[in-house]
């Protein structure tokens, strides 16, 4: 289980994020909603190791305090973080993009196999292995970023907004694909703005505003919360 205790992180006198608490619990899918600016990604950054958080905060995963880790060690811990924006080597084939993400495997066979899962989840990505990264459309390039991330075999996947940008059509093919992870196994916490897509594959929900948790609940009680609907669905 990932459990996040008071966590407060800041940027010299600014806190971009204030005692926020909440956990993924195994075998779930959980949303963290909230506008641009929430904290969102402040948050994936500081449980992956990638930002450090204030004194007092505490993030557990496995129960282990990841604090003291490095960005390396928590990615061996089975913690894989899959960034807004994607961050593709753009001059570089997918399939080295994809096998990126297995840098820590150096079993050749173990590697195929992974890179079999991740084919098997974005099959538009067979015919473009040794295209580069960057010649491909915004959607299959989100693609190739979940499936970087996945090739670490993570027990839980932290998905920061991973619909930005994309077309409707392919904002459903994604977010079936992170069903699909789920439904595998894998704890997925997403970050998103798109409230009604994710809350509709999530298990439960957490809303951020100003840095501060301000809401939270089953997926489907938040999905007919007034307030979410007023401020995330335009009802």
């Amino acid at each position: 289980m990932l459990k996040v205790s008071a966590l407060t992180v800041s940027y010299g006198s600014f806190q971009a994020v204030r005692e926020v608490s909440f956990e993924v619990r195994p075998g779930e899918l959980v949303v963290l909603l909230g506008a641009n600016g929430a904290g969102k990604t402040t948050i994936f950054r500081a449980v992956s190791g990638l930002t450090p958080a204030d004194r007092g905060s505490r993030i557990e995963w496995a129960g282990q305090e990841l604090s003291s880790l490095s960005p390396r060690a928590i990615v061996d811990s089975g913690l894989s973080h899959c960034p807004e924006g994607r961050k593709l080597f753009p001059e570089l084939s997918v399939g080295t993009n994809l096998r990126l993400g297995a840098y820590r495997c150096h079993d050749k066979a173990e590697i195929q196999r992974r890179l079999a899962r991740v084919l098997e989840l974005f099959p538009p990505l067979s015919g473009r292995m040794n295209d580069p990264a960057g010649a491909l459309s915004g959607g299959q390039q989100q693609m190739v970023s979940v499936g970087r991330a996945l090739m670490a075999e993570p027990k839980i996947l932290l998905l920061d907004e991973p619909s930005v940008s994309l077309a409707p059509k392919v904002v459903a093919q994604v977010l079936e694909a992170v069903a699909a992870i789920n439904r595998t196994g894998t704890m997925v916490l997403l970050s998103e703005q798109n409230a009604y897509a994710a809350l509709e594959i999530a298990h439960r929900g957490y809303v951020l505003e100003g840095g501060r948790l301000v809401l939270h609940g089953p997926a489907a009680e938040l999905m007919q919360h007034d307030e979410v609907r007023r401020a995330y669905m335009g009802a």
